[in-house]
């Protein structure tokens, strides 16, 4: 027998939403840990706080990354998706600091354990990518904003704001490779000066010996 719907519930599923009377949501959370209405689930409290706000929130708890039919599940969403891949990082989540794959999940129903993938913030966006292409773009490109590419800024406006971010992004990528450059440089050095402060000590303490 089917449990009937809790109208106040953050809606899980289709039926949930429309037993809320949405047809649409404002927001769809994407996490990898079950669904908890509890202020100790991050997903949680963020559904809460934007439906305080007066958005129409939607959870998709621990999807099949799989594939993107289960990202479908609740439609598209007015403004955004918000992805997290739990209240614990998934790599720490499977795997021990030996790197020994963990058997249990605490963040899952009965501490059911491979209901979410390695690195699950990035599988998950890519599938929500796979799941909601704009019409016209092969490689799955979300829509920037909610013009999308049919809308008043067309398709021309589209590119321009991709390629825009294209360069940010390179920019950005080029200040951290170059920023990375200096670590090594700086951790050698350190290890030079440690050597020398030990060396210099040890040659105090065996004059100060011989003085003696």
């Amino acid at each position: 027998m089917s449990r009937a719907p809790n109208r106040n519930a953050i809606p899980v599923s289709a039926e949930e939403a429309a037993a809320r009377g949405w047809r649409e949501l404002d927001v769809i959370l994407v996490t990898g840990d079950a669904y908890v209405d509890h202020p100790a689930f991050g997903a949680a409290v963020i559904a809460r706080v934007l439906e305080a706000a007066g958005f129409r929130v939607g959870v998709i708890p621990q999807p099949d990354w799989r594939s993107p039919d289960d990202f479908r599940r609740l439609g598209r969403p007015r403004l955004f998706f918000g992805v997290t891949a739990g209240n614990l990082d998934s790599m720490v989540n499977h795997y021990t600091a030996f790197k020994q794959r963990r058997r249990d999940d605490a963040y899952s129903p009965a501490g059911r354990a491979g209901l979410r993938p390695d690195r699950a913030a990035i599988v998950y966006a890519q599938r929500v990518r796979q799941a909601y292409r704009p019409s016209g773009d092969p490689k799955g490109h979300p829509p920037f904003g909610p013009e999308g590419p049919q809308g008043p800024e067309g398709q021309d406006g589209l590119k321009g704001r991709a390629e825009g971010q294209g360069e940010e992004l390179e920019e950005y990528a080029a200040g951290i490779q170059v920023g990375r450059r200096p670590i090594p440089i700086l951790l050698v050095l350190l290890y030079v000066g440690v050597g020398i402060a030990v060396i210099a000590y040890v040659l105090y303490i065996w004059r100060a010996g011989l003085a003696y």
